[in-house]
């Protein structure tokens, strides 16, 4: 896939402003230095909640191992699934993931 189709997918996913940011912290990477961020998220799951719809050609699934076995990123270094298959193995956990169609 082109660089560029690449940062317009990224673009219309998390928006421009969250795109750049994962633009130089890839770019930071590269030169060694690592930031991780952590979010909590909390719902009422008997409050109705409003939620934004996802851009064309994109939907969320639960994950599955399946999913990461067969996942295809530049944005993700092997240890990064690694650390994301073995959160999915413990009991209890679930993944969320946005996909293209």
């Amino acid at each position: 896939m082109g660089l560029i189709k690449q940062l317009s997918d990224t673009s219309k996913q998390y928006g421009f402003l969250n795109a750049a940011y994962l633009v130089f912290t890839k770019i930071g990477e590269k030169f060694g230095y690592y930031q991780e961020v952590y979010t909590v998220f909390e719902q009422n799951l008997d409050a109705v909640k409003t939620t934004r719809p996802l851009a064309n050609g994109f939907y969320c699934s639960e994950l599955s191992l399946a999913d990461l076995n067969t996942m295809q990123s530049s944005w993700l270094s092997q240890e990064q699934v690694q650390a994301f298959r073995n959160r999915l193995s413990e009991p209890g956990c679930i993944g969320l993931g946005i996909y293209t169609q």
